[in-house]
């Protein structure tokens, strides 16, 4: 799930930087980078925390685990993966 979370928000970061500066210079999408990565991280490190802390045999951390799916939207990339959802 945290490796999902996190491919998902690089892939966005990705495109944005590309979309906003596709016309900017080599150290301009250089400094985009750093600067979207930083931000990337630090917004996902306090659910990646929780997200690794979640105990997935317990109904608190299954609630945990199936929020995150649901509000970051990976519940169906998930189920295309064959993976099941408890």
């Amino acid at each position: 799930l945290v490796l999902e979370l996190r491919a998902h928000f690089e892939q966005v970061r990705i495109e944005e930087v590309s979309r906003l500066l596709k016309h900017a210079s080599a150290d301009e999408r250089a400094r985009a980078e750093r600067l979207t990565q930083a931000l990337v991280n630090r917004l996902l490190h306090g659910p990646t925390v929780s997200l690794k802390d979640a105990d997935p045999a317990s109904d608190a951390g299954q609630s945990r685990l199936h929020a995150a799916w649901d509000l970051f939207a990976l519940g169906r990339t998930q189920a295309r993966r064959g993976h099941a959802r408890s």
